[in-house]
């Protein structure tokens, strides 16, 4: 079983987490049979509580601010970065193939901009 939170601005993967149209949170189980999704409202102030009080295991991102990305890992929750922006089926098609993966770049670049 896996939730999964992926941050949407116009019908694909936000530039960033915090400046989405909403957060889009689907459930799977351990059979990769969608159980739910829901769209929360994004918040330029959401945080990891928010998160974390709806269960989700892996945060999917474009880019995140690091001492947000910090938080969740502190949590547990699997914070993949870097991943191309595309439309919501595609990247949920992508991950229960196991094919997300962080771009170390990105990474970096996050790092950097400290």
């Amino acid at each position: 079983m896996s939730k999964v939170a992926i941050p949407i601005k116009n019908h694909r993967l936000s530039d960033d987490f915090r400046q989405c149209d909403y957060v889009s949170i689907v459930d799977y189980d351990k059979d990769q049979r969608l159980r739910a999704r829901i769209a929360l409202p994004c918040d330029p102030a959401m945080g990891v509580e928010q998160i974390m009080r709806l269960g989700v295991s892996d945060l999917i991102v474009y880019k995140i601010d690091y001492a947000l990305l910090q938080a969740f890992e502190a949590h547990k929750v699997n914070v993949f970065v870097g991943i191309e922006r595309r439309g919501l089926e595609q990247i949920m098609s992508d991950y229960l193939e196991g094919k997300i993966y962080s771009d170390n770049r990105m990474i970096e670049e996050i790092i950097k901009g400290l």
